[in-house]
């Protein structure tokens, strides 16, 4: 590979930096009998609020409504996130240094099929979040759909859930772009 392309790897390590400091994800409720909207970030590696106490208020409603918990301690996909990320970024430091065509391509793919497992595994925590229902709930909400699909918005009675892709998404796309020119330019 030219030079160029190689650092065209480089540079595609460095765009995943950010991923480690900004959310991939975001969960937003809203509603007009609501004080004020409240969501979650996801993170690579937690589960954090919009703002102090969403994340309380999402738990405590769907406690209420016989929903789980949004808990990132009993979160398995937090264990391992930062590790393919970091993964990624040498094998994108590697691609540079040895420069092997196959091996960009090979790097293309893995960081697409750790999307796409990234996604399999947010959808599995929003469908665990509304299949796995408490038949003690204190409300029942009948004809409701049972969770928001990876990028949805749904409305819920009269509340909004819109779940959508956030700051660190764009930063994993922008890396894999820079990688796809690294390859293009060394056509």
């Amino acid at each position: 590979m030219a030079k160029p392309a190689r650092f065209g790897f480089i540079l595609a390590a460095l765009l995943l930096i950010p991923v480690f400091y900004q959310p991939v994800w975001t969960i937003t409720f809203s509603s007009p009998t609501l004080e004020k909207d409240f969501g979650a970030y996801f993170w690579i590696d937690d589960i954090t609020s919009h703002s102090e106490g969403d994340l309380e208020t999402i738990n405590f409603i769907s406690k209420h409504i016989g929903l789980e918990e949004l808990d990132p301690y009993n979160t398995p996909y937090f264990e391992y996130t930062q590790a393919v990320v970091i993964g990624i970024m040498v094998f994108s430091v590697l691609v540079a240094l040895f420069g092997s065509r196959g091996l960009a391509w090979l790097w293309v793919f893995l960081v697409v099929a750790a999307v796409l497992a990234g996604l399999a595994e947010l959808f599995m925590i929003g469908f665990d979040y509304g299949h796995n229902m408490d038949p003690r709930q204190s409300i029942v909400i009948p004809d409701s759909p049972d969770s928001a699909q990876p990028t949805d918005m749904q409305t819920l009675q009269n509340v909004n859930v819109a779940s959508w892709p956030y700051w660190g998404a764009f930063w994993i796309g922008i890396s894999w772009v820079t990688g796809m020119l690294s390859i293009w330019l060394n056509r």
